[in-house]
This record gives structure tokens, sequence and C-alpha cells, in this order.
């Protein structure tokens, strides 16, 4: 059973043993009841429309971010909690339109051009960088790891060790050749949190 949650509940659900692990983001680095293997690092990325004025290679600050409507992950999202708070600690008003329950949804308002997005570069795709204007924000908001949680007093039998090898190697594959398209492609001119219950 897979279960597609945004960060903030998905924690909860694996403190209780509700489910057996989550690719997430990874905890506090004092919470000593969780365990987190890193898989790949992320940055948060501004998502717009081609041709957009803010994805012409200049320089962005949040200020410029907070002249357009916004499109933005709910607020149970990590990157949504960094974003509020960077506004917050910044005195800036986030002209935020609605909230989306996943990057899919955001990159469909974005493309019929209602507004601008944030997002995690893991989430896009590689034919993403040809539809969209995709600028790296990680000057502003904090990238963060991708990895595997699990809580540390809880057995993980062999199904659930079977289970975090295929996807984990799925992940970093699908992940590496992201990356390395976008590489090529500079050289010729950044998944939602999952948690699982294994049987």
């Amino acid at each position: 059973q897979l279960l597609a949650r945004s960060y903030q509940p998905l924690i909860p659900l694996l403190r209780s043993g509700k489910i057996d692990l989550a690719f997430c983001s990874s905890p506090p680095t004092d919470d000593s009841d969780l365990e987190f293997n890193e898989l790949f690092t992320y940055k948060p990325v501004l998502v717009t429309p081609l041709g957009h004025r803010l994805a012409d290679g200049r320089h962005i600050e949040l200020e410029d971010i907070a002249s357009w409507p916004l499109i933005l992950l709910d607020q149970a999202s990590l990157l949504r909690e960094r974003v509020d708070r960077a506004f917050k600690n910044r005195w800036l008003a986030a002209d935020v339109l609605f909230p989306v329950d996943d990057t899919e949804s955001m990159k469909r308002y974005v493309d019929i051009g209602m507004g601008i997005g944030l997002g995690n570069d893991f989430a896009l795709g590689a034919d993403d960088y040809q539809r969209f204007g995709v600028v790296p924000l990680d000057h502003l908001f904090p990238g963060s790891e991708i990895g595997v949680c699990t809580l540390k007093a809880k057995f993980a039998g062999q199904a659930v060790c079977n289970f975090v090898a295929i996807m984990s190697e799925q992940i970093r594959d699908y992940h590496g050749e992201v990356r390395s398209w976008k590489e090529e492609t500079k050289s010729r001119t950044e998944f939602a949190d999952v948690g699982a219950k294994v049987h």
C-alpha cells in the first residue's frame, strides 16, 4: 500500500507505525527516533511559462517573486513552510492564487498562464525543461535531501528490505537521468513524498 502525502503528515504516520517507511526529505537532525538514509539532494526552483521575464537569466530576489501570482504546494509541504517563513521574515505578502497538492497540478496551472510556481527540481522531468522556464532558487530557499526514513525501533522484514532496495534504485536512476539531461543541455547551449506499508 502506497500513500502519497506531504512531509508534515507523513512523519506522524511513520512514528505511529502505520507505515513502515517513507521516501521523503530528511527529518530534523535532533530527532533520535528516526533513521534516515540519503538517496539524493535537490534544489527549489521557480517554474514559469516559456519566455517569462523571470526566466531570462537575471538574478531573482524574493521581491521579484512576490510581484507575481503564485501557485504553491499546500502548507503541509516542507518547501511551502520555507517559502512562507522567508516571505514573513522579509515582511512580504505573497499573492497565492491557491495551494495545490502536487507538482503536476502546479505545472498544469503554470502551463495555462495562471501564475508562476515554486517547486523542487526532483519533481520535474526532462521534458519540463523544454515546456517551462526553470530557475534554481537555492540562494533563497535551502535545498534538502530525499531518502528513506524509518522508525529505529520498528523491525524491518525481508519484504520491507526488498522494497527499499528496488525503490531506492529506481529513484536514484530517475533523478540521475534528469540531472544528466540538464547538464548535457547546458553544455550544448530540479516525487512527491511517499510513505509505504509493505506486506
